[in-house]
Formats: C-alpha cells, sequence, structure tokens
C-alpha cells in the first residue's frame, strides 16, 4: 500500500497515530464483547475524522473506502464520497452495514482507507509512472 494515496486502519482498541498506517476495526461478533459491527464503525470514525483532511476543488472534498471482510473470503471494498467528511462517512457506513447484514458475515473485519491527495496527469504521464511500480 502506497501511503501516500491510502492510511492503513489499525484495529479499534488501538490509539490512533499520525504514523499514516491505516485504521481498521477488529472482528465484530454479534452480541459479543464489542458492541457489533456498528461499535467497530464507531471506533474507527472517531479515528478516521480526526486523520482525514479535505481535498481541494473541483474533486469531492472526501473520498472513503471501506473494505470489509469476514477474514475468509477477498475483502469487498465500498467507495463514498461527500462534500463533508460526515456526508461521505454516513454513506459509507450505510453501504458496508447493508452489506454485512446482506451477506450475514458473523465477524466482519472492517479497514478504512482515504484519499489523501490528488492531481492531474496526462496519459502519458500515468503510463509513465505505471511502468515504474
Amino acid at each position: 500500500m502506497d501511503p501516500a494515496t491510502s492510511s492503513p486502519v489499525r484495529p479499534a482498541g488501538d490509539a490512533a497515530t499520525d504514523s499514516g498506517w491505516p485504521l481498521a476495526g477488529a472482528p465484530a461478533q454479534a452480541g459479543g464483547r464489542g458492541g457489533g459491527f456498528a461499535a467497530q464503525l464507531a471506533a474507527c470514525r472517531d479515528k478516521v475524522a480526526v486523520m482525514c483532511a479535505p481535498l481541494p476543488a473541483p474533486y469531492p472534498a472526501f473520498t472513503l473506502f471501506f473494505s470489509v471482510t469476514d477474514g475468509q473470503r477477498r475483502a469487498q471494498v465500498l467507495h463514498a464520497t461527500g462534500a463533508s467528511f460526515d456526508e461521505a462517512w454516513q454513506a459509507g457506513a450505510r453501504r458496508a452495514n447493508a452489506l454485512v447484514q446482506r451477506q450475514q458475515l458473523q465477524s466482519p473485519w472492517l479497514r478504512i482507507d482515504w484519499v489523501q491527495g490528488v492531481g492531474e496527469l496526462s496519459l502519458g504521464e500515468l503510463e509513465h509512472q505505471l511502468r515504474q511500480v
């Protein structure tokens, strides 16, 4: 993962730092100690909100990626944007909750990533950068 374009998530019980790591929540167990997926979302939201800064116009001010898995299957990534952090968060959290319910995930893991910078490239510049990877 490129720390310049996303931020990793730490388990919900860890202290948030400004180290550039993404924020992730430990598995949520329905009715268990962690309070379920809603508590996991709330814990991640508090950490992401202080680390996520708005992007300049004309881009969406906030772009968030919610990755959800049960630890056995490949994570599904949900994308949400908004003019405010709350708008983007609410849209992404709503989609993540719906996914957990629809797929009946028993102990979902959650990871939140966000865009930290944007810029314009010509097609030639993009192709050159992709060759460098």
